[in-house]
């Protein structure tokens, strides 16, 4: 590090200490000027320099103290630097650490530790770049192979035979083909585009001149890498050839003046580069001799004038040079030996092939447009969904196979006969399944039919005998007369549904129905009359006809049930009526003597009065012996010592509980409840040889309800048995 930059460095790094070190020498130099000077305040000063002085010391004393000190003060001061002085500490440092730098790297421990810390990381990167270059490479060149064998296949399959090379070499090889896309002529050193061609251009549409921006651009660029290039290999007195692009290749000459960039698609070989560079050299020279041509005798061709000229020499480059090469590689072709007799055979034979090809394709075509009419044709048959139907045209169409399964010999007909109309004139052959005709609906209301009259028939059969038995109870009469329509229609009904058959016409069946079904209900209107009837009677009695034979049954059966219950009201009737009359007597008869018994009001006894009294009242407990309602308590009480006294009846006292709580402790506490209310009697009077105080715990509730205001916890009053024993035991 110079001397400079180390003075530079020190000033940023010590810049504070350096001016508190200036500030301390002025004020010591004017408090050396002024000697005499003794006051309080020079003397607080002197002490504050000397403390100062002192800390100074303390801090650069010893090597140890100055070298803590100077590590602080450089750690604060780059701190400092790099906030307010970036610049000039960077311009300070960065020689030292330039060198520093260099000298690691040319440390041969330094390159052994960055190769291995650099090596996995570069070698997964050169392994990646290589995987992903190679996948590129291929799907290019799948594509070219791809975009060759799609295209002109059959061309390529007479080649592939004639030559002996493979279908994929020969499309490979059509893709690789050498052309000449684009043309720059440059003038060097300036990089002034002279002349551009173009094959995708036409010629009105010829840049000239400076050309199009895109154009300016790229003879700038050009000329910029091709003078790189020459500075660079300048030793090796090297120049730039040419310039690989994805698709493209751009091969560069260039002369002292000029410069020539020919863009180029397709492989060129040893021998097509050596063309190639011949030509671009002609090329070179007669762009010279032309402008030179034009400006003879200090002739100013106009731009066009000298754009037309330029743009025929480089069509007749591109058309000299693509001569030249395919000629180069028909001779590399005609070189392989073992061809020559394959050509022979392809020229002998290619134009029957190609009759041949020709008959194969219009029959491929025919092929395939009659096997899309067969589609058409079972698309159009949704019936076949889900059937495995197949349709296959003969090769030319000849033909026509149709296999699988339909659903019935019906549908088979109707598809044979749409094939035959979208092919008229091709033969068809089938081998078609179809399965058994069945009317799965019909027989699904044949069944409902059985089953509603085998129901309808049972319910006759088992009535009508109990018609007969129930008419022969009864006298001659109508109401005989009503039963034993009941039993002509019914039986009438039974003939119909015993000679009835399923497979019938359904409308003459319903009809027959319908008619004993008229019969039965005409028999219900008669024995209502005499029954009673009951409105869902009278609606099933008018009710209109049914509309089929199952609910014409089903009608059957439901007026034969109503026809039975209508017999056996009229026979209860018959019965209980005499049984009415009787009991409604006899309730007249008790109520007339209830009436005369109230007018003699008798008095009851005092017997009857107690255990009437005794029967009729209760007294309610809440918690444990407390009394719910005391007053009505002392109301009971008070009553059933009046009315004990008038007799000598012994009085049950018995106590109950819910059953909440222990049972032991329940059956306690019932027992407590009666002595405590037959305390009570005794306190009123009542001996206590008239009382038996009895505990029954929960034995009889009389309420679901639990709490302080159930029913069960209570004591209720019995009275006792002649021979019965009171008091204390």
């Amino acid at each position: 590090m110079s001397q400079q930059n180390v003075s530079k460095l020190k000033e940023l790094l010590f810049e504070r200490e350096a001016q508190e070190l200036d500030e301390l020498r002025q004020r010591l130099d004017i408090l050396s000027r002024d000697q005499h000077a003794s006051s309080d305040v020079g003397l607080r000063e002197r002490s504050a320099l000397a403390q100062r002085m002192d800390d100074l010391a303390e801090r650069t004393g010893s090597d140890a103290q100055l070298q803590r000190s100077v590590a602080r003060v450089l750690d604060g001061a780059v701190r400092d630097a790099e906030t307010v002085n970036h610049n000039e500490l960077s311009q300070a440092l960065a020689p030292m650490v330039r060198r520093t730098f260099r000298a690691e790297l040319k440390s041969e421990v330094t390159q052994d530790e960055l190769a291995s810390t650099l090596y996995p990381k570069i070698g997964d990167m050169i392994r990646r770049f290589v995987a992903s270059a190679m996948r590129d490479m291929m799907e290019t060149i799948n594509r070219r192979l791809e975009g060759g064998l799609t295209k002109n296949r059959f061309v390529l399959k007479l080649r592939s035979i004639a030559t002996g090379r493979s279908m994929a070499e020969l499309a490979l090889a059509d893709t690789q083909r050498f052309t000449v896309d684009e043309l720059y002529l440059i003038r060097r050193g300036s990089g002034e585009l002279i002349n551009h061609w173009s094959r995708s251009r036409g010629h009105d549409d010829i840049a000239h001149g400076q050309g199009s921006n895109r154009d300016t651009v790229i003879s700038a660029f050009l000329t910029a890498i091709t003078s790189f290039a020459e500075e660079a290999f300048a030793t090796d007195r090297s120049s730039l050839r040419s310039l690989d692009l994805d698709d493209h290749r751009i091969y560069l000459r260039a002369s002292p003046v000029h410069l020539l960039a020919a863009k180029c698609s397709g492989t060129a070989a040893t021998a097509v580069e050596q063309i190639l560079d011949e030509e671009l050299l002609t090329l070179l020279g007669a762009h010279q001799r032309t402008e030179s041509t034009l400006t003879a005798n200090d002739a100013k061709p106009s731009p066009s004038e000298t754009a037309r000229a330029l743009e025929r020499i480089s069509a007749d480059f591109s058309q000299r040079i693509e001569q030249r090469i395919g000629d180069s590689e028909a001779d590399l072709r005609n070189d392989r030996g073992g061809l020559r007799p394959l050509k022979i055979m392809a020229v002998l034979f290619g134009l029957p092939l190609l009759l041949y090809a020709g008959w194969q394709t219009y029959r491929s075509f025919e092929t395939r447009r009659v096997q899309a009419l067969v589609n058409t044709a079972l698309d159009g048959m949704p019936e076949l969904s889900g059937y495995p139907v197949k349709a296959d045209v003969a090769p030319g169409a000849g033909a026509i196979w149709v296999s699988g399964l339909v659903p019935s010999p019906q549908i088979r007909a109707e598809l044979l006969a749409r094939i035959r109309a979208a092919a008229p004139g091709v033969a068809v052959s089938e081998t078609i399944g179809a399965l058994p005709s069945t009317d799965v609906r019909s027989a699904v209301e044949r069944a409902a039919l059985q089953r509603a009259m085998d129901f309808a028939k049972r319910r006759l059969e088992a009535l009508t005998p109990e018609f007969a038995n129930s008419a022969a109870k009864v006298d001659a009469g109508p109401e005989r007369a009503a039963i034993d329509s009941v039993v002509v229609a019914s039986s009438e009904a039974l003939s119909v549904l015993g000679a009835a058959s399923t497979g019938a016409d359904r409308a003459s069946l319903n009809a027959s129905l319908h008619r004993a079904l008229e019969r039965l209900r005409a028999a219900l209107r008669q024995i209502g009359e005499f029954s009673g009837k009951t409105p869902a009677q009278s609606v099933a009695a008018a009710a209109s006809l049914p509309a089929t034979p199952e609910d014409s049954a089903n009608d059957l059966a439901a007026t034969a049930d109503l026809l039975a219950l209508q017999v056996s009201a009229l026979e209860h009737a018959r019965v209980v009526r005499p049984l009415e009359r009787r009991n409604a007597d006899l309730e007249a008869r008790l109520d007339a003597m209830v009436k005369e018994v109230a007018a003699l009001k008798i008095e009851p006894t005092p017997r009857e009065a107690l255990a009437n009294f005794l029967k009729s009242h209760a007294i309610f407990f809440a918690n444990g012996v407390e009394f719910r309602d005391p007053a009505q308590t002392k109301e009971i009480i008070d009553g059933i010592v009046q009315l004990a006294r008038r007799t000598d009846l012994l009085v049950r006292v018995v106590g109950y509980t819910d059953e909440s709580g222990d049972p032991k402790r329940n059956q306690t506490l019932s027992q407590q409840r009666a002595e405590t209310v037959s305390e009570e009697l005794v306190v009123r009077g009542l001996p206590r040889n008239r009382l038996v105080a009895v505990g029954r715990g929960t034995t009889m509730d009389v309420s679901p309800r639990s709490g302080s205001k159930t029913a069960n916890r209570r004591v209720e009053f019995e009275v006792g048995f002649p021979g019965e024993e009171g008091g204390t035991p």
